[in-house]
């Protein structure tokens, strides 16, 4: 009887258990997070936390807008979240947040490690949102910049983004979890894609800018949007990409063409004790546009084309890895991670000061380009 007894409780338990979920709460007690933009307070260095929150259509009738910011502010980012709530009569959901602007002064502090493991350790944090860096004063300038005034800003930045290396190949794209293995990764430093505002009919939107430079965890320099270009080229990260090359002897006669594939292959070799590397670089482009002339085009053009527009990609690559090695110091390219990968004794001998060598090895670059298609108009 007693075993029946116990037998009995049990089901009715686990019958009540199994009816609902006990945390349970309804989009309608929910604020979702669409982005957020991270600051710090000079003054107190407390972190200033921005939110974009989503606005279901229905909630509030007399507005067109889908989203509204929140702020908070804390010693910590877990207590500006927190304090974020006063604000906010819903739950803050951050399991819909897409993007995550970080500030120049928190980066060039040195602390975005410990922004990264916040989001990483939280239990609702995506560890796919998008990471940028902030050019303007604050990252929260970037949120209010409402454009046409009804989009979701977090969720614009968020798609041009992720869509850059497949038309412009203007900046990386950036996981957390790919940026927080970058930060612990040997002979390699992390870059991030940089964000800024700029006026478009007479109205402030934001704009990709190019790349963030890091050594370690430190915010070093930037990138603009067209030696970004040549950076992901030499990385084997472009997708796609307009390049332009002088098209005759006329002044401002360029040609335009479009990037339809790109590879890059990257070898090392010793010479004495320093490491020496080869970056080779293939790519294959349509002629998008043809410049002044408009007669077909003969054989020995198109060689002429694929011979200047692969010094082209050549010079401009050995500008950015000039600008790494001696401007910025940092190993964006990854140049030591390959040491480490494929000769181990080698990186044993130089790891522990390749921040020190890295400036001064020997980089040779080799660029060839196919031309698939002239588009030309009978």
């Amino acid at each position: 009887m007693v075993k029946r007894a116990i037998c009995l409780v049990l089901c009715v338990a686990l019958a009540l258990a199994a009816g609902g979920c006990w945390n349970y709460r309804g989009l309608n007690q929910m604020s979702m997070v669409m982005g957020l933009a991270i600051d710090m307070d000079e003054q107190t260095g407390n972190y200033l936390v921005t939110y974009e929150v989503f606005q279901p259509v229905g909630k509030d009738q007399k507005s067109d807008e889908q989203s509204h910011l929140i702020e908070g502010e804390g010693k910590t980012i877990f207590d500006a979240a927190r304090n974020a709530k006063r604000r906010s009569l819903d739950k803050l959901y951050f399991g819909s947040a897409g993007l995550l602007i970080i500030s120049q002064g928190i980066a060039k502090q040195g602390n975005i490690l410990r922004v990264f493991e916040w989001f990483l350790s939280d239990a609702e944090c995506r560890e796919t949102i998008c990471l940028a860096v902030a050019q303007t004063n604050k990252a929260s300038e970037i949120l209010k910049a409402r454009g046409e005034g009804n989009e979701i800003i977090s969720s614009v930045v968020q798609d041009i983004i992720m869509e850059d290396n497949k038309t412009t190949s203007s900046m990386p794209h950036t996981q957390l979890y790919k940026a927080y293995n970058l930060l612990k990764a040997k002979g390699i430093m992390l870059t991030l894609p940089a964000v800024h505002t700029t006026l478009n009919d007479d109205k402030i939107f934001p704009e990709l800018n190019g790349t963030a430079v890091f050594q370690k965890e430190k915010l070093v320099g930037f990138l603009t949007p067209e030696e970004s270009k040549y950076y992901l080229i030499a990385c084997n990260m472009a997708e796609g990409a307009i390049l332009t090359i002088p098209s005759s002897g006329a002044d401002k006669d360029y040609l335009s063409l479009e990037m339809s594939s790109s590879s890059s292959d990257v070898s090392f070799s010793c010479e004495g004790d320093m490491p020496v590397f080869e970056v080779k670089t293939t790519t294959e482009v349509f002629v998008g546009e043809k410049g002044i002339s408009d007669a077909p085009f003969k054989e020995a053009d198109i060689l002429r084309i694929e011979s200047t527009a692969g010094e082209v990609i050549k010079s401009n690559i050995e500008k950015v890895i000039s600008k790494a090695q001696k401007e910025y110091r940092s190993d964006i390219f990854g140049f030591g991670s390959r040491i480490h990968k494929y000769d181990l004794k080698l990186w044993e001998r130089v790891g522990e000061h390749w921040d020190e060598l890295f400036p001064s090895i020997t980089v040779k670059v080799s660029s060839e380009v196919h031309v698939l298609n002239t588009a030309f108009i009978k």
